[in-house]
């Protein structure tokens, strides 16, 4: 994902809270999650957001499966949205069910343009 981004400054492995700066400054926490597949409910991506207050912006990849790791989808939250009736740092975890309402949810969310690019980016590198 971070390869999506103009000039990213990569942090050190373990950096607290946050993956990357932008050319802006802004801490992004990248999150990636492939399709979890459970027994009982739709299948659904999960992250692990852990009550990140540090992060100015969260960036959720959503990909297949560990084995052919298409992306199919990337959201960005500002850590202050409001989302399910709280900020969106404010939580354990966040999960995106695979089904027309729960993609419906979160469209305005959703940025097709850095999807594109990481599709780009990937089929490169798999060649």
């Amino acid at each position: 994902m971070i390869q999506t981004f103009e000039d990213p400054i990569k942090m050190p492995y373990g950096n607290p809270g946050f993956d990357w700066l932008c050319k802006n400054g802004a801490k992004i926490d990248n999150k990636g999650s492939c399709l979890c597949y459970i027994e009982v409910g739709s299948p659904r991506w999960e992250f692990g957001i852990y009550y990140n207050n540090i992060a100015d912006w969260f960036v959720l990849s959503a990909w297949d499966s560990r084995d052919s790791l298409n992306p199919l989808h990337v959201w960005i939250f500002n850590k202050n949205d409001i989302v399910r009736g709280r900020k969106f740092w404010e939580r354990e975890g966040f999960s995106i069910a695979n089904t027309l309402k729960g993609l419906k949810e979160f469209k305005k969310s959703e940025v097709t343009d850095r999807l594109n690019k990481l599709k780009e980016l990937y089929n490169m590198f798999k060649e």
